[in-house]
């Protein structure tokens, strides 16, 4: 009994660890640096293969690979306008990195990239710094009028500043905290309803289908999980950077 228990409460977090598999050329190795470079490969491999022979009628992986682009830029063009076409190359990538990323953690015995506080922090506190160099670049002096707010009565404005402040700077907490939680949360849902559903299917394999069909329904939410994860990670860092560059007031 005790090894069952223990089997059932442990396995659904080793799917997260960071396992070290030796070093190259004085460099570490390990299964989060071949996901990640996995991803990469991935994303472009499709690309590479829709663009290899692009025609004016386009084929089906052409559509497609398109339908992403014209996604990605309407959301640019919707959330910053002309002002964001600049910056739509890295957030056309930060799409398809996280979106890719989540999709290859769902398969069987796979490694979630952005499952991990240190890949989803990077994100989030690299677009954060980028984003605040864009305002001052852009705004200069102007850029400190985010934290003040207008119309507020001057003796408040000590009190409304320090919010402003606080809540401005919580926002790379936020994105990251967000992503890796919600992913975190599902794949260790489907670990342990999948332990659960083969320790009953041992002992009567008809009870086990209700739980095995319950799996396959988390299994499909999870993959719109994904997506919206990816969706709203990058919704989000265009409108802080639209903050950056028009000004939040």
């Amino acid at each position: 009994m005790n090894t069952i228990s223990s089997f059932i409460l442990t396995q659904p977090l080793e799917q997260f660890e960071i396992i070290y598999l030796g070093s190259f050329a004085g460099i570490p190795i390990n299964n989060s640096l071949l996901y990640l470079i996995f991803v990469y490969l991935v994303i472009r491999f499709f690309f590479g293969l829709a663009l290899l022979n692009m025609r004016l009628v386009p084929y089906n992986l052409q559509i497609f690979v398109e339908q992403i682009y014209n996604f990605v830029f309407g959301l640019v063009k919707q959330q910053i306008n002309v002002s964001g076409y600049p910056y739509f190359p890295i957030i056309f990538t930060l799409f398809l990195f996280i979106l890719v990323a989540n999709l290859v953690g769902m398969s069987l015995y796979s490694f979630t990239l952005t499952s991990h506080v240190t890949i989803a922090f990077t994100l989030s506190f690299s677009f954060f710094i980028s984003i605040i160099i864009v305002g001052i670049l852009i705004q200069k002096a102007k850029f400190v009028d985010t934290f003040i707010p207008s119309g507020a009565p001057k003796i408040l404005k000590p009190f409304l500043i320090g919010i402003e402040i606080i809540s401005y700077f919580s926002r790379p907490f936020s994105l990251g905290i967000r992503l890796f939680a919600n992913l975190m949360a599902g794949h260790t849902l489907l670990a342990i309803l999948a332990n659960f559903t083969f320790l009953i299917s041992k002992k009567n394999f008809i009870v086990s289908l209700l739980p095995f069909f319950l799996i396959v329904a988390i299994v499909g939410l999870e993959a719109m999980i994904a997506g919206l994860q990816a969706y709203v990670f990058t919704v989000l860092v265009c409108i802080y950077l639209n903050d950056s560059i028009h000004g939040s007031h």
